[in-house]
């Protein structure tokens, strides 16, 4: 049996219908079908609010998502339409967009009950010991929450430090976002305070060098504070070596690994 599913995002506007991101048609009875669209549902999870810009094309009306690029990303992965619009001519303007989720769109629901819970973040406000999380800059939204997570479960073994998250990167065309404000929107979906969350636009070929350097302005040499990166493990050699660059580090610096 065939069937249209797609990702779809919700908006605050009445009258309209809701913004389709991409479409997969496929054999509901495929068992490979059902694993390839469980694991967009879960890669849907690392997802966010966004806002896009509306041009009116005909009798619909495309959108162009500030963060245009994590779409592209999953359209390609999972093969789905690579139209993003809404159907219905809309005037032009900026809309704010819901974290999009997978529906069936053949009867208009969510395609599956079971949600991808994560618990919201607890952490300490004040204390002399510190523990610093480095984002890189991921261009594409499953690496950045992926990194985002493992610092996350790492800090359940430092609960006596204060933590800090440090988000990395600029604009990547053809988004209109910088990199690291779409790592602290997922950040702030786990629950994450915006006061704790450093943004820098270093490049990655000194991103542990601008690190240490805004680390140091932020504390001082009385305070125990350790710096942790998340990286994917082909990315491992490119930091170590950033990290053996630096003489006389005043930090212990340590990998994560996802």
């Amino acid at each position: 049996m065939k069937c249209r599913i797609g990702i779809i995002s919700k908006h605050s506007i009445k009258g309209i219908p809701d913004l389709n991101i991409g479409e997969y048609i496929g054999d509901k009875q495929d068992k490979k079908n059902i694993q390839m669209i469980y694991n967009l549902h879960v890669d849907l999870s690392y997802m966010y609010p966004f806002y896009g810009t509306a041009t009116v094309k005909s009798r619909c009306t495309e959108i162009t998502p500030v963060n245009i690029k994590d779409f592209v990303y999953l359209q390609d992965k999972y093969n789905l339409t690579k139209k993003i619009f809404i159907p219905k001519p809309v005037e032009d303007r900026i809309i704010l967009f819901q974290s999009p989720k997978l529906y069936d769109m053949s009867c208009g629901v969510e395609l599956f009950d079971h949600k991808i819970e994560k618990p919201i973040t607890k952490y300490t406000n004040a204390s002399n010991k510190n523990i610093v999380y480095i984002i890189p800059p991921y261009k594409d939204p499953v690496s950045r929450g992926k990194s985002i997570d493992v610092c996350l479960e790492s800090y359940q073994y430092h609960l006596e430090r204060s933590i800090l998250f440090i988000v990395t990167g600029g604009i990547s065309y053809p988004n209109t976002i910088e990199t690291w404000k779409l790592s602290q929107k997922y950040l702030i979906k786990r629950g994450v305070s915006t006061n704790i969350i450093l943004n820098i636009t270093s490049d990655t070929n000194d991103l542990i060098k601008s690190v240490i350097d805004n680390v140091t302005m932020l504390t001082n040499k009385e305070e125990d504070t350790l710096i942790y990166i998340a990286v994917k493990g082909r990315d491992m050699d490119k930091y170590l070596l950033q990290s053996r660059k630096l003489k006389n580090k005043p930090y212990k610096t340590f990998f994560l690994n996802f």
